[in-house]
């Protein structure tokens, strides 16, 4: 054999065997692994976001300045929360503000339903003293003196739980809108760089 035939049959035997090695399962997932290890911020971002108690942290903003613009918005309009609607509804029917619960809003569900255990007691206290002077409507002075105080702490008692309905039906939104303008802020972004990308309205 010749050394131009040797060599053509070690040229082809090598582009074989590096062709296979392209194609083969191990390289695919080598190759896998190296474009992971390239988006490796926007997935530790993406990490971040999907935990609870860590939009607010500093290291997600640190490692959010890493990422391009093209990136960040992504990541924002990917995580950023727009349905209310369910929300609304489930607070609507449960005088705990479970829709709230149910959002993450612990917070805004804790102050509405305690709002609203409030104004049920004092509506409850409210009548009682309000029975206790019609009871007593004999005795003028004595009549008055329950009558009065219960009017006002029933009084008292409906407003509050008329706050705690309307802070029902407009947390879901108010909390959407806080938690937009946080990851905004957190992923660095401004209005004068994304407003045609995002939005303005959070």
């Amino acid at each position: 054999m010749s050394f131009q035939k040797s060599l053509g049959v070690c040229l082809g035997v090598c582009l074989g065997v590096s062709s296979s090695f392209c194609s083969s399962p191990l390289y695919a997932s080598e190759q896998a692994q190296n474009e992971q290890a390239q988006n490796e911020p926007q997935a530790q971002v993406e990490y971040l976001l999907q935990q609870p108690l860590t939009l607010s942290s500093p290291q997600l903003k640190t490692m959010a300045n890493s990422l391009s613009l093209s990136e960040k918005i992504e990541l924002y309009k990917n995580y950023k929360k727009e349905d209310v609607v369910g929300y609304v509804f489930l607070n609507t029917l449960s005088p705990i503000a479970l829709g709230s619960f149910v959002q993450g809003d612990a917070e805004g569900a804790w102050f509405s339903t305690g709002l609203g255990v409030g104004g049920l007691l004092l509506s409850g206290v409210g009548g009682s003293l309000i029975n206790s002077g019609i009871g007593g409507s004999n005795h003028t002075a004595l009549g008055a003196a329950y009558t009065v105080p219960g009017l006002l702490t029933a009084a008292l008692g409906l407003g509050l739980l008329s706050w705690a309905f309307v802070e029902r039906i407009q947390r879901p939104q108010q909390f959407n809108q806080q938690y937009n303008q946080t990851l905004w802020n957190q992923l660095s972004l401004t209005p004068t760089e994304t407003g045609v990308e995002v939005g303005l309205g959070f």
